[in-house]
């Protein structure tokens, strides 16, 4: 499974790459806020008339392999509900 590390910022970026002859080449980024850079694409798309933009969406991911699966040359061991303990104290397990 592949999830995004919780722990990290997403960075957005935009990139006008219209021009008449020369790609403008304006760029905004932001972090965590996908918002605001759509927000200045459609500010910069009304001010100077570009309509081609290239976006970029920047974060961290982490595998997390299936128990079982053999990485590195190691079985992989997922926790279990029962590896935990008893739910409450003195219970049997």
């Amino acid at each position: 499974m592949i999830t995004r590390d919780a722990g990290t910022c997403v960075e957005f970026t935009a990139t006008c790459i219209d021009g008449a002859d020369v790609a403008c080449g304006d760029h905004f980024t932001a972090l965590d806020d996908g918002a605001a850079m759509d927000k200045w694409i459609c500010e910069h798309a009304q001010k100077t008339g570009h309509r081609t933009f290239r976006r970029t969406l920047v974060d961290v991911a982490v595998v997390t392999p299936p128990s079982g699966a053999v990485i590195a040359g190691e079985v992989e061991r997922q926790p279990h509900a029962l590896d935990a303990g008893p739910a409450t104290p003195g219970a049997p397990r």
